[in-house]
C-alpha cells in the first residue's frame, strides 16, 4: 500500500535505528520462543515414565532463556548509549 503527500507524491518510508530494529526483533523472537515453550508444556505426555515433564521441553526452555537474555543485553546496551548520549549533550 502507498502512502502519498498532499502533492499526490508517494511518501518514503524513513529509515528505522538498526539497534531499534534488532530490540524489536528480540522481542519477537522471545514471544515466539515463548509461544513454543507453552505449546511443549501442553504436549507433554500424561505419564512420562523415567523422565521429567522439563526434559520433553528442555530445547524449548533453552531457546526462551536465551532470547530473554538478548533482549535484556540490548536493553542494557540502548539504556547506556541513552545515559551517555544525555550526559554528552548536557555539555
Amino acid at each position: 500500500m502507498f502512502l502519498f503527500d498532499a502533492n499526490g507524491e508517494v511518501i518514503k518510508a524513513t529509515p528505522a535505528n538498526p539497534k531499534a530494529l534488532e530490540f524489536g526483533e528480540a522481542i519477537v523472537f522471545m514471544v515466539v520462543a515463548r509461544m513454543s515453550l507453552d505449546l511443549a508444556k501442553q504436549n507433554v505426555p500424561h505419564y512420562t515414565a523415567q523422565w521429567n515433564d522439563e526434559d520433553y521441553y528442555s530445547q524449548e526452555q533453552e531457546n526462551y532463556n536465551r532470547a530473554a537474555d538478548r533482549v535484556l543485553e540490548l536493553f542494557k546496551e540502548l539504556h547506556v548509549s541513552t545515559k551517555e548520549e544525555l550526559e554528552e549533550n548536557e555539555k
